[in-house]
């Protein structure tokens, strides 16, 4: 690809605290010879709200940034009034993160005038279930996301369910491409092999979900998996680590199904770079979400060496491989959730090589080197 091009990444917002793909496809891009701007805003949408305010520890934004005017957020989507103010007069191509978001529609109509290809990226695969926003994202597809889907170059999705869901809503299949969310895949495998394991107890084994606190993610399935596992006494201990809106309700949950003793969760926010460690103190990772676009937390669990236990929706259909890197279960199925973990626990050398599986998937596909090359491919094909 002709090196030195100047591209804008458009996406609503981000956070430092958890650096997103957007992010570091910018950053990968920048490594690779670009010129790459970060179009955003000074908000926070609702998976990094409840962070705000906490300590960073992963550096400084790796790329220039221009911010649009925030208003706040709607159907926990970001509101912008326009692009930002000091743009430049042109980039050679646009890389717009969302279909729904204002700002990627702003940014759209300001490509449309300057005669910009745009490449578009989505990892929708469902209408939320609450009848407003469902409402309004059909009536959204079915007007304003037509044009924006028929306009772009290229749409790349996170996951082939997500390529299903667009293409059943209308989307043009021939514009489609896999690209999966990306993470810093060698620095997390460089973190956890200089981290210092937790040894190790006789007793029970560990297993692990870093997950926003939110009805999606399954949480609740996970607790009553906990219980099948206590009365089946297979040794188990439950950490979770994250915040969100149920954790009232999870605390009382696992107060009422007297799982005092055997899981806890970890209120505290945990910042990226330090998962790593978090995550050697257990031997397996669970995310039994209920809906889960692509499941960044079980790549990460994977770069670490860990197997996983994930529901079998969304992007962790693309991202587990059955067998070999973890298991999948039907979304909400305690019985399968708990028998998945059991025959874990019970035969920790095939865990172990799942883990090592799962590491050398996570290095090879979803570090962010390898995406921002794949990116460029798809640019350089764009452009031609």
């Amino acid at each position: 690809m002709t090196a030195g091009r100047k591209l804008g990444v458009v996406t609503p917002s981000y956070s430092r605290f958890i650096p997103s793909n957007p992010v570091l496809v910018a950053k990968g891009l920048t490594e690779l010879g670009h010129e790459v701007e970060l179009i955003t805003t000074r908000g926070l949408d609702a998976r990094v709200a409840p962070y705000q305010g906490v300590r960073m520890n992963n550096g400084s934004l790796p790329v220039t940034a221009r911010y649009a005017p925030y208003f706040g957020s709607l159907l926990e989507t970001v509101i912008t009034a326009g692009p930002p103010d000091d743009l430049p007069a042109r980039y050679d191509a646009l890389l717009l993160q969302e279909d729904y978001p204002v700002l990627c529609h702003q940014m759209a109509r300001w490509a449309r005038k300057r005669n910009i290809p745009w490449m578009l990226s989505s990892e929708r695969y469902y209408y939320p279930p609450a009848f407003a926003p469902r409402a309004a994202l059909r009536v959204f597809d079915r007007t304003v996301n037509r044009a924006i889907w028929f306009d772009s170059r290229v749409i790349t999705t996170h996951s082939t369910a997500s390529r299903k869901f667009l293409t059943d809503e209308g989307a043009p299949a021939d514009r489609f491409e896999f690209v999966p969310a990306s993470i810093d895949a060698l620095t997390f495998r460089k973190l956890a092999s200089e981290a210092t394991a937790t040894p190790r107890p006789d007793g029970p084994a560990t297993i692990i979900c870093v997950a926003r606190l939110h009805p999606y993610k399954g949480l609740e399935t996970l607790l009553r998996a906990m219980v099948r596992l206590r009365d089946q006494r297979v040794p188990v201990r439950l950490r979770i680590h994250g915040r969100g809106p149920l954790e009232t309700e999870l605390r009382s949950q696992i107060r009422r199904l007297g799982l005092e003793g055997t899981s806890e969760i970890g209120w505290s926010p945990v910042p990226n770079l330090s998962i790593p460690a978090l995550l050697l103190g257990a031997q397996i990772y669970v995310q039994p979400s209920l809906l889960e676009p692509f499941g960044i937390s079980v790549v990460e669990a994977m770069s670490c060496g860990l197997p996983v236990v994930a529901s079998a929706t969304g992007g962790m259909l693309d991202t587990v491989v059955p067998g070999r890197t973890g298991l999948l279960v039907p979304p909400g199925d305690v019985d399968a959730l708990a028998t998945a973990i059991r025959t874990l626990v019970e035969d920790p050398e095939r865990a172990r090589a799942m883990g090592d599986h799962g590491r050398e998937r996570a290095v090879e596909l979803f570090d962010y080197r390898s995406v921002a090359r794949t990116y460029e491919t798809l640019i350089d094909r764009m452009l031609e």
